[in-house]
């Protein structure tokens, strides 16, 4: 597969950060992801197996282990939702047919999403967000996030060391969830290794009505 990459390194929105973080493979009876539309997972303490190869992919959609304390949230039908395309990144992407994308003038973020009533003073605020990371070097996510955590001009934490991980699959692409990494605002990311590029969505944790949301759009985000 042939894509385009950053020039330089891009950094998102949200505030991210050295050390080890001991690695396992997946944890049996994960959650699937009809399931992950039901629940608001607070992980504790989960190990995470990086997997960024072709090789290591798996034919899950969306699959996520080691979940406990898990909050119901609305399950949602997303068939009659809206489709955003980007031929730049080559991926695929479902949002509410009430929401709307959001082209900011930020150079982290590919596109955000929103609900349309919702008012905000900052036009280009999201409450869901998809950006990309330039990897080059095919680094595995902990080498990638503890590479950048010691960029002083990066000014980015440790996802592994300030978030909580949990092993997940996205579009059979071996994946991360950190659940509550800090920030000006609480957020969720989901970092997504394709190939040269790690992808990230996240969502603003003070709005815990789209937390169904997040999950059901990570359930469609498709890459070509």
């Amino acid at each position: 597969m042939e894509r385009k990459f950053l020039g330089g390194l891009v950094v998102i929105t949200i505030l991210f950060s050295g050390c080890a973080w001991p690695l396992t493979g997946n944890v049996p009876g994960g959650t699937t992801v009809n399931e992950l539309r039901e629940q608001a997972p607070d992980v504790d303490g989960g190990v995470i197996d990086d997997k960024t190869n072709p090789e290591n992919r798996s034919d899950d959609v969306v699959e996520i282990s080691n979940t406990s304390d898990a909050n119901t949230v609305e399950q949602i039908d997303t068939s009659d939702w809206l489709t955003y395309e980007s031929d730049e990144y080559d991926f695929t992407i479902k949002y509410p047919a009430n929401w709307m994308p959001v082209h900011s003038k930020s150079n982290d973020v590919i596109v955000g999403f929103r609900e349309q009533e919702l008012r905000v003073a900052d036009p280009d605020f999201s409450e869901i967000y998809l950006s990309a990371r330039d990897n080059s070097a095919e680094l595995t996510l902990h080498e990638y996030y503890e590479g950048l955590s010691d960029d002083a001009l990066a000014d980015v934490p440790n996802y592994f060391l300030v978030g909580t991980p949990d092993d997940v699959v996205v579009d059979s692409i071996q994946s991360v969830l950190f659940n509550s990494v800090p920030g000006a605002v609480e957020n969720t990311v989901t970092a997504i290794p394709v190939d040269k590029i790690i992808f990230e969505l996240a969502r603003h944790n003070d709005f815990p009505s789209s937390a169904g949301i997040y999950y059901s759009m990570l359930s469609t985000l498709e890459f070509s």
